[in-house]
């Protein structure tokens, strides 16, 4: 179990590093702007405040509410936060909320029929 998650850290860094440097190549080669390198103080204690009391949230309901369930509301949550504005309309909410379904089935679907450990 460590191994496939350390490998799966490594695989996801490394998409998100090669996604970082399209859009940094393809923004300078039209010219546009990139985002700002620091966001703002008071953005960062918001979101990332907020994304722990989620954390804390999620923790806490973990045994008396389905992990299905409990997951799909977190990852929809945190998703929905950390979205960029232009994402945020009722088709990108749509897009977030059938990504947290598919998530947390396909987690669940992992533990209890791959690796054999049950979850509720």
């Amino acid at each position: 179990m460590p191994q496939f998650v350390v490998v799966t850290v490594i695989v996801l860094a490394s998409l998100s590093a090669i996604n970082d440097v399209l859009r940094w190549r393809g923004a300078r080669r039209t010219g546009r702007a990139t985002e700002p390198a620091i966001a703002p103080v008071r953005q960062v204690l918001l979101v990332g405040g907020g994304i722990l009391v989620l954390l804390a949230a999620y923790v806490f309901a973990w045994r008396p509410l389905p992990f299905s369930l409990i997951t799909f509301v977190f990852f929809t949550s945190v998703s929905a936060i950390l979205a960029p504005p232009s994402v945020r309309t009722f088709r990108g909410y749509a897009v977030i909320a059938l990504t947290g379904l598919l998530f947390s089935i396909g987690v669940w679907l992992l533990f209890t029929l791959v690796l054999k450990v049950p979850l509720r």
